[in-house]
């Protein structure tokens, strides 16, 4: 599959950017991450995808500029209930095999847990997490 990243980097920042604040910025700290760590893996376009779309279960979920910490971690689980079939959704418009998709799905799981059980699954954490330093 040809993977046209900036279409997809395009229609992903439509997406990410009705999420939280900020989602935006650090969604392309999280991409830059993945480049770097995971450079030369033939996989990495599919780590790229879900590092595009990784908070997209974020959209919707609230409205004000500012919340708290607290509110922020009530709102986590909610988000993380949304993620798959917003990333499904999403990726339907690329025609991604559906074995690609549940890739890209198992990723974002990935990032939403804050776990990592595969090596594909530590780069895309990792990068989430190195992106908020």
């Amino acid at each position: 599959m040809e993977f046209d990243e900036e279409k997809f980097r395009n229609q992903a920042e439509k997406e990410i950017s009705r999420c939280r604040p900020g989602d935006w910025s650090h969604t392309l700290r999280v991409v830059s991450w993945v480049k770097e760590l995971g450079e030369n893996r033939e996989d990495l376009y599919l780590i790229i995808a879900a590092a595009y779309i990784h908070d997209i279960g974020w959209r919707g979920v609230f409205s004000k500029e500012k919340i708290s910490i607290e509110e922020l971690n009530a709102l986590e689980e909610k988000a993380n209930v949304n993620s798959n079939n917003f990333a499904r959704e999403f990726l339907s418009q690329f025609h991604f095999s559906e074995e690609n998709t549940r890739v890209i799905l198992r990723l974002i799981k990935a990032t939403d847990l804050h776990e990592s059980a595969s090596d594909d699954e530590k780069i895309i954490v990792d990068s989430d997490n190195l992106s908020k330093l």
